[in-house]
């Protein structure tokens, strides 16, 4: 795993909210050691959870070893805000982001809750994840609009690129970045840019409100050095 150098950007441009924003889905998730009474008292998360996300429901989920454990999953009414949870994980997932300062509110709120209410004392692995469907907005060559990892000047002027992807794995001061892009031409041409910050080192339950910050701002800067010009002035137009 390489040691990335990120580039220096100033607090107006990592503040910045785009109108026309294409985030897809913000994930955050904990790992800890298992807890078996999680199943069987389930019940106190609903009652935690239940007024934001009302619907219930319930799988078996395949781990490592081959072993079924029950996955227990509450979202709100139009399903986008999700809490995921087992006996060895707890996921918020929500599909219409409020911006950062809500989304680290609510997840520092639940998280503490539930670590509280289930004796979760250390945390295995935390991570945030914010995965980017940019939708071209015109055909032209992909460098107009963003950075990829992919050298495009390899292939000549004529070449017909209709799909490529590509994973990156480094390290950045004190956590882990695993970037994610592709190229996809169906059903209509988009660049999915998929940014995953993470720790795999034991944490406590007050160390989330932390890490999510630098998360967020690893994130942001990933997320800024690969666009172009042309496509932040696309972010930045509003729909309405």
């Amino acid at each position: 795993m390489a040691v990335l150098e990120k580039a220096q950007f100033s607090a107006e441009d990592l503040a910045e909210n785009f109108p026309n924003a294409p985030l897809s889905e913000a994930s955050y998730e904990i790992r800890f050691g298992p807890k078996l009474r999680i199943p069987a008292e389930v019940w106190k998360l609903q009652e935690q959870v239940g007024a934001a996300c009302p619907n219930f429901s319930v799988e078996n989920t395949l781990v490592l070893g081959g072993t079924l454990m029950p996955s227990f999953t509450f979202a709100s009414k139009d399903r986008t805000t999700m809490v995921r949870v087992s006996q060895q994980n707890l996921g918020i997932i929500m599909t219409s982001y409020p911006g950062f300062a809500e989304f680290h509110r609510k997840v520092v709120e639940w998280t503490g809750s539930f670590c509280t209410m289930y004796g979760v004392e250390s945390i295995a692995r935390t991570g945030l994840r914010y995965v980017n469907n940019i939708i071209l907005p015109r055909q032209v060559h992909l460098s107009e609009y963003v950075n990829p990892f992919v050298d495009l000047t390899r292939f000549s002027s004529d070449t017909k690129n209709s799909q490529f992807v590509c994973e990156i794995r480094s390290a950045i001061s004190d956590h882990d970045l695993m970037i994610r892009t592709a190229l996809i031409k169906e059903p209509i041409p988009s660049y999915m840019l998929d940014i995953d910050c993470y720790v795999e080192r034991p944490a406590k339950p007050e160390d989330v409100a932390g890490l999510l910050t630098r998360f967020h701002e690893s994130a942001k800067v990933t997320f800024l050095e690969h666009i172009r010009p042309a496509l932040k002035a696309e972010f930045r137009r509003r729909t309405k």
